[in-house]
């Protein structure tokens, strides 16, 4: 599952590929000019609607220039000889990347894409969502739907404050971090239709579980992240929570990524796919399941005959790092590869 980064003596922030012989299908598919350093960080953050101010724990993804550095074992189980513990970063400023993971997912379940951004010269922050990780159990309540996205803000101005950075800003996010993804990218829950049927028990969903007049006016507020230039859902679900009109009301360019043998949130994709408004980019792998988009490809409920881990990651790295480079850096080369005049895979289909 692991690859090993090749250590090199890279130039400064970030590297720019020049020249006629430039390929940016090779570019954007292979490791960049950098090793990766990793740390582990904290942050926490109030509100009037917590009992407790909310603890973070936080991945850390950044370019070093470093060859050695201290072990990694991501949440104590998975070990990643691949990044370098508390490397010394590159100097900065870096572009900044958020990502947010699914359900039960832990901040570093696609550390396969955040290697990869790393290396290419991104920092990359993850943030575990408190109560709703592999750890936590399948329960979730009215709460998370708006802890999410305001664990992104807070991630986002912990960076600022303890990194130095670019004012280029993307965030990513796999199954339900898809939906914080849109949540933070500007899309408006769809309240007058959600809360009548939480209210007359129409509707018994997790949404709906903790549902109280307060939580109601949170959920009506603007979740969007201020800087995104470019957002990333990765088998997003969630549609019905924003609807076409919450979607559409984006306000940043998004690439969708979808696979057709992911038996959670295929039909939320094609649906957030029609309701996305221009500026839009997709890509869909027939053969890739739910948790193609994380390091447990074609395992936990993915059926037998998804793709080959190794090459559906190096479909979701090359789109995604061309796609940043294209909206969110401005480097317009990136478009021949997410718009397909560059045929990343036989097995990937660009959405039209």
């Amino acid at each position: 599952m692991w690859f090993l980064l090749a250590a090199c003596t890279p130039d400064p922030i970030p590297p720019e590929p020049t020249g006629p012989a430039f390929d940016p299908l090779a570019f954007h598919q292979s490791a960049g000019a950098w090793n990766v350093g990793y740390r582990e960080e904290s942050v926490s953050w109030s509100d009037p609607l917590l009992d407790d101010p909310r603890p973070l724990r936080l991945a850390v993804w950044y370019p070093t220039d470093d060859d050695t550095g201290g072990s990694v074992s991501y949440s104590g189980f998975f070990p990643d000889p691949s990044v370098l513990g508390d490397a010394a970063p590159a100097p900065g400023p870096l572009p900044l990347v958020l990502f947010s993971h699914g359900h039960q997912g832990f901040a570093e379940n696609s550390a396969f894409l955040m290697r990869h951004l790393a290396s290419h010269g991104w920092l990359v922050a993850a943030p575990d969502h408190t109560g709703n990780t592999t750890f936590d159990g399948p329960d979730r309540t009215t709460e998370i739907y708006w802890e999410r996205p305001l664990d992104l803000a807070a991630v986002q101005a912990h960076v600022a404050d303890g990194w130095e950075v670019t004012d280029e800003l993307a965030v990513i996010g796999h199954s339900f971090g898809g939906f914080t993804v849109h949540a933070a990218g500007g899309a408006p829950f769809a309240m007058d239709t959600l809360l009548p049927a939480c209210l007359d028990g129409t509707d018994d969903s997790a949404f709906c579980s903790t549902m109280d007049e307060d939580q109601a006016e949170r959920l009506r507020e603007d979740f969007a992240l201020p800087g995104v230039r470019a957002t990333v859902a990765m088998a997003p679900g969630d549609f019905r929570l924003f609807g076409s009109e919450g979607i559409a009301a984006m306000q940043v360019p998004e690439l969708l990524l979808t696979g057709g043998l992911d038996g959670s949130t295929a039909s939320d994709g094609d649906l957030v796919w029609e309701a996305l408004p221009e500026g839009k980019a997709g890509v869909h792998v027939p053969t890739m399941g739910h948790q193609g988009f994380t390091d447990f490809s074609g395992t936990l409920g993915d059926p037998p005959d998804t793709i080959d881990p190794e090459e559906g990651w190096r479909i979701v790295r090359t789109f995604v790092s061309a796609w940043l480079d294209w909206k969110v850096r401005g480097d317009d080369r990136g478009a021949e590869v997410v718009r397909g005049a560059t045929e990343v895979s036989p097995l990937a289909t660009v959405r039209e």
